[in-house]
């Protein structure tokens, strides 16, 4: 028993795959050649020898030692018993220390040359034992400043005593406060 429906849609599926001419494009035959004069730049020509790269920047270890320093925040002063002490991010700092390594693999030296109320000198060690050549200078500025401003509006002062704000805590040093 034969379907003819059934083999109809066979060759309707299946014939544009059998009977489709190959998209190729352009043949070897079809192109034309094109004479190319001696003054034109031919792109399949010679090639041009290459310059050479302009050497590429490297950071020495004494500008990323001095990049890593100059960004650490400073933090505080302490004086005690004729030393002045400054946090340089995570290091103490005084008069004569070394800092610790603060990149990996650090084989320059910085030594803390002096500590004053407005100023840290650090200069790189040399050779010769010397640190008076190759110098950081930091100021030091511990002045309050205000980062970021919130916005909204400030709360009146509460009568009684009470802060605004801090839901019937009352302020010390008023009379009739306990402490």
């Amino acid at each position: 028993m034969k379907r003819p429906g059934l083999v109809f849609l066979f060759a309707a599926a299946f014939s544009p795959l059998c009977h489709a001419a190959p998209a190729i494009g352009l043949l070897p035959e079809d192109k034309m050649p094109v004479q190319v004069a001696e003054s034109e730049r031919n792109p399949f020509g010679k090639r041009v020898a290459k310059v050479a790269a302009a050497p590429a920047v490297t950071e020495s270890e004494e500008t990323k030692i001095r990049s890593v320093i100059e960004n650490l925040p400073l933090g505080g002063m302490t004086r005690g018993y004729g030393v002045v002490k400054v946090l340089l991010g995570s290091y103490m700092v005084a008069e004569g220390q070394t800092l610790p390594d603060v990149i990996p693999n650090q084989t320059e030296k910085v030594k803390v040359l002096s500590v004053t109320a407005d100023r840290v000198d650090l200069g790189f060690v040399d050779k010769d034992g010397t640190a008076e050549t190759r110098k950081i200078g930091l100021l030091i500025n511990l002045s309050p400043s205000v980062r970021f401003k919130l916005g909204g509006k400030s709360a009146p002062e509460a009568k009684g005593g009470e802060a605004p704000g801090l839901g019937g805590v009352t302020k010390k040093n008023e009379p009739g406060t306990s402490r």
